[in-house]
């Protein structure tokens, strides 16, 4: 039996610690346990850091690269807001710096041109969606009579009932989450279908605020913003945010990533761990990669 502190069943299949568990099992330990490693290696080997054929590690970056639209829009976004709020830019040189970042993006050659569709939607509202971002992220700092904002910084939880630590990162003075919304790009007269924002917070993001909440101590506020508005949640007008609920929340997070633990610790293998979990190739974003990166994956899982 192996010692108390000897995480060796985790670490030796390069899972370190959890994060929040929105997404299917299937993978999360895919991306944490092969890819992951694969990729870091191939960085290494780019940078000089390691032996390798740079071909090769730049092949390797390529296939397992992960971006999008909309995902480079809500961190452009952020980091955006974080120049004016933090660094004291103005809004114009911000908007003009993130859409400078725009223009550079190179969408997806693998999709059919969904992403380059959804890139002339994202560079059209991104001005409203800053200015959102702006007036949203600085309302929940005035909840909380902040005057001093800072940026992301990560967050160590060592949650009771868990072996492996917590790691989130929290996007500002590590009590505010923002999230963005987007259009999406459909075959509409607008040429787009409006994202509107939530009633009450998302199950997932409540999620990962919870567990900022356990690494800090801090009561939790998120931040919706598309390009009409923007919404502010906290405590004061979500019962998920109180004392109670964050609670509530964290010990359902606590109980899905045991089960992880659990499955970490009964296999000798990564192959033989993904071979007892039933994978969810259709899941509607979880497996949103390149097509030879999926295929790979149902070989692995037996399905090709």
């Amino acid at each position: 039996m192996s010692a108390p502190f000897d995480k060796s069943w985790a670490f030796e299949k390069h899972y370190f610690h959890h994060s929040n568990p929105n997404r299917p099992l299937c993978v999360v330990l895919y991306e944490k346990c092969i890819i992951r490693p694969l990729v870091d290696w191939a960085w290494k080997v780019k940078k000089g850091e390691s032996s390798g054929d740079k071909n090769t590690a730049q092949a390797i970056i390529k296939k397992y690269e992960s971006h999008a639209a909309k995902m480079l829009g809500g961190t452009l976004a952020e980091d955006c807001a974080k120049s004016v709020l933090i660094e004291d830019h103005t809004y114009e040189a911000a908007l003009r710096h993130g859409m400078s970042l725009l223009d550079a993006y190179k969408p997806r050659d693998w999709d059919d041109g969904k992403d380059e569709r959804q890139l002339i939607v994202v560079r059209d509202e991104f001005a409203d969606v800053l200015k959102n971002t702006i007036a949203g992220v600085t309302e929940a700092h005035e909840v909380y009579g902040l005057n001093r904002i800072t940026g992301q910084s990560e967050i160590l939880a060592n949650l009771a009932g868990l072996e492996l630590p917590y790691s989130g990162f929290p996007d500002f003075s590590r009590r505010i989450e923002l999230k963005t919304k987007w259009s999406t790009a459909a075959a509409t007269k607008s040429g787009k279908r409006s994202a509107s924002l939530p009633s009450t917070p998302d199950w997932n993001h409540v999620q990962q605020v919870a567990g900022y909440w356990a690494g800090t101590g801090l009561m939790q506020a998120i931040v919706y913003a598309n390009a009409k508005e923007y919404r502010v949640f906290t405590e004061d007008n979500c019962d998920l945010l109180t004392h109670e609920g964050l609670q509530s929340v964290l010990n359902h997070m606590v109980a899905k990533l045991a089960i992880r633990e659990n499955l970490l610790k009964s296999c000798d293998s990564i192959e033989q761990m993904l071979r007892l979990i039933e994978p969810d190739f259709k899941h509607f974003y979880a497996w949103d990669k390149r097509p030879e990166v999926v295929n790979d994956a149902k070989k692995l899982w037996g399905f090709k």
